[in-house]
């Protein structure tokens, strides 16, 4: 079962996806001040969450065994440009490379006017049950 997963995983490779969403949600904005509430745009934590998102249903979709699951271990992003609310975005996402469980993407992301980021993800796919176990043991380690 596994290898199978693996192969799926592999196949990824060289394709490349791609998502849209618009900035219309209040927890999408920039929002750290007060003052930048006002300006309406997107703030860069809630388009890494988008992003992570796409990822994760590229993986989710080939993975296709509810014993594991995706997890991202590494996020590089520069954040060119601001996005204001009400623009669409586009994000491209291509799936670059996989070493044994983990998927390399990297991509980039446009709203209506221009390239507004670049990005790089490493997602990792493990054992649900092994994770699930590795957070309680930590949970139990504060609980005592």
């Amino acid at each position: 079962m596994l290898d199978k997963m693996l192969e799926n995983l592999e196949k990824l490779c060289g394709k490349e996806y791609t998502f849209s969403f618009r900035v219309i949600d209040d927890s999408q904005i920039w929002a750290e001040e007060n003052k930048l509430e006002k300006i309406n745009v997107l703030s860069t934590s809630a388009l890494i969450e988008e992003i992570h998102k796409c990822a994760y249903k590229i993986i989710e979709e080939n993975i296709m065994n509810p014993d594991f699951i995706s997890v991202v271990s590494e996020t590089s992003l520069k954040h060119i440009s601001f996005t204001p609310a009400g623009f669409n975005c586009f994000i491209k996402i291509k799936a670059d490379e996989t070493d044994e469980n983990q998927v390399y993407f990297s991509g980039e992301v446009f709203d209506e006017t221009e390239k507004v980021a670049e990005f790089k993800i490493k997602r990792v796919i493990v054992s649900y049950n092994s994770l699930k176990r590795k957070v309680n043991n930590k949970l139990n380690k504060i609980s005592k």
